[in-house]
């Protein structure tokens, strides 16, 4: 029985438990701004009516903004 005191979460150095619907240790996506948003639908617009780097430029740019949008629900 020796051996499971040895593997307490304190014996090895871990002062903070974390379990399921610890929400204090979650960290939130926060949401774009509207300015933001803004910026990426124009994006994505000028991405549909160009070609070439500046096409692939403004996708980025649209696609980030979609996803930073998407992970912060």
């Amino acid at each position: 029985m020796d051996l499971l005191v040895e593997h307490k979460p304190r014996s090895r150095g871990v002062t903070q438990l974390m379990y399921v619907g610890d929400d204090e240790a979650v960290e939130h996506a926060l949401k774009p701004a509207p300015r933001e948003l803004a910026v990426g639908a124009v994006a994505a617009v000028v991405a549909l009516q160009s070609r070439g780097i500046t096409r692939l430029v403004a996708a980025g740019i649209a696609s980030w903004v979609g996803y930073r949008a998407w992970t912060s629900r």
